[in-house]
């Protein structure tokens, strides 16, 4: 075989055959080649001679997209006294109130920044509203706004769409560390909250070096777009970033593992103040009497550890018995799993779903390419108890919100699951990956994930736990 140079554990690709024949490996993101002798051989007793030739294939250009246009126009935020900021603080919400105005009416954004201020004043919560638009590069704070214009012209340029994350992050690391002029240290902000869709605050765009289910695969989204000028080129969208003052270095890229919770206010006002009217009339309280697991194809051993860690973690929290509804087979239909049989009958607190998705729906167990059989993103909200519950799933793109348009309007499940139930939802942006152990990847999150929900952490950092604890047992 191929010794691997100390310090270099992923291989993009290699090539091991005896005798003098062309040799040709291909491999996406590699940035060290390795020409070794075969079967250990020393190159000194060879004494040949070799050729290498290579081939670089640049990535691919971000497509035309049109600039950024709005139906309304909005009223720019203004900045809270950073410095009067007690060092308690405890979450920050982070809302571009310019842009809000802009996608909708100014009287439903009123009540959208009225409602955050309720929320932030909560004793549970301990936050305050940054309008992160209001920030212009004067007084010591990061040219928000100027990253923001110049995405404004470029909406498919992914790097410009991290220029606007990158400085609203520096924002938020300047509130927290206290490096902002005349703002103390905030060391106990646990939490970070985003409101509105990324048209609103990007998500960042991460560089996809997977060559097997590669975002640039992925269909659901027309080219000239934001988001899918993000696909395309390569990249998956996540908000990890926000949460992350210091990324670690990771196969030349940076490896996110946040240092708090972060969660995000989709999509449209009526969703984003029903969803805080949940929380504040819970009192931040999920009672999690019962719950349900559905899983099929390769999946089924994860949502079988799934469905194990939630009885013994619920029932912690509960302080009584739960016993969660299983649907773990590859004969459930859609049908059986909104209907008496599945949720409408088992009325879960916590739903998991280990399924085959795209952004606007679900598949079922019995669903093909020739026979396909799906529910949509509205058809599972509908299914779903009213009141406080938890939704997580490990569907492709089932995460992935997209914004509304006057062409282009769909209810994918964040908005879903925030407009019709006000549900706590935890889904995966890009492809959910795994394999049939149950223990790796996505799955092998989703299993420490239900493993955190006994009670003694909220939901946003039983999240961020298992992430940290999946990233210590890979890294």
């Amino acid at each position: 075989g191929v010794p691997s140079s100390e310090g270099f554990t992923k291989v993009a690709a290699s090539t091991a055959a005896n005798g003098t024949d062309e040799e040709i490996a291909v491999g996406r993101g590699a940035n060290l080649i390795q020409v070794s002798p075969f079967t250990g051989a020393r190159s000194a007793d060879l004494n040949l001679p070799y050729v290498l030739r290579v081939r670089e294939i640049s990535g691919t250009p971000a497509p035309s997209c049109p600039a950024y246009t709005h139906p309304y126009t909005g009223t720019p935020g203004v900045m809270p006294d950073l410095t009067a900021l007690g060092p308690d603080l405890q979450t920050v919400f982070l809302v571009n109130r310019q842009r809000l105005g802009d996608l909708y009416p100014a009287d439903q954004v009123d009540t959208v920044m009225a409602r955050l201020q309720t929320l932030a004043a909560d004793p549970s919560v301990h936050g305050v509203v940054i309008p992160v638009d209001a920030a212009n590069g004067t007084n010591g704070l990061p040219d928000v706004a100027g990253a923001y214009a110049a995405w404004d012209g470029a909406q498919c340029d992914p790097g410009l769409a991290n220029l606007v994350s990158d400085r609203i992050g520096m924002l938020v690391d300047g509130i927290v560390a206290g490096t902002l002029p005349g703002v103390v240290p905030h060391p106990y902000v646990f939490n970070v909250v985003l409101v509105g869709s990324d048209t609103v605050v990007p998500m960042a765009r991460i560089s996809d070096t997977t060559r097997i289910g590669n975002e640039n695969s992925y269909e659901g989204f027309a080219k000239n777009t934001a988001i899918g000028g993000a696909l395309s080129t390569g990249h998956f969208l996540s908000d990890a970033p926000y949460g992350d003052v210091d990324p670690l270095p990771w196969n030349n890229r940076n490896l996110y593992l946040e240092d708090r919770a972060v969660g995000r206010l989709v999509e449209n006002p009526t969703e984003i103040i029903g969803t805080i009217d949940q929380y504040l009339a819970s009192g931040g309280i999920l009672s999690p009497s019962s719950a349900l697991v559905a899983g099929y194809d390769w999946m089924k051993t994860g949502a079988t550890k799934v469905a194990d860690e939630l009885g013994s973690s619920l029932s912690t929290a509960n302080g009584a018995t739960v016993t969660p509804t299983r649907l773990i087979n590859d004969t459930w239909s859609a049908a059986t799993l909104l209907g008496s049989s599945g949720i409408g009958g088992a009325h879960p607190r916590v739903t998991s779903l280990f399924m085959h998705a795209d952004h606007t729906q679900g598949f079922s167990a019995t669903s093909t390419q020739a026979t396909p059989d799906a529910f949509t993103p509205q058809g599972l909200a509908d299914a779903l108890p009213v009141g406080p519950q938890l939704v997580f799933s490990m569907g492709c793109h089932s995460g992935l919100n997209e914004q509304d348009t006057a062409s282009r309007t769909m209810v994918d499940f964040p908005e879903a699951m925030a407009g019709v139930k006000g549900a706590v939802y935890v889904a995966a942006t890009g492809y959910g990956l795994g394999n049939e152990s149950g223990a790796e990847l996505h799955d092998g999150l989703m299993t420490s994930f239900a493993n955190q929900l006994d009670g003694a952490v909220s939901i946003g950092d039983a999240l961020w736990l298992a992430k940290q604890e999946i990233g210590r047992a890979h890294v």
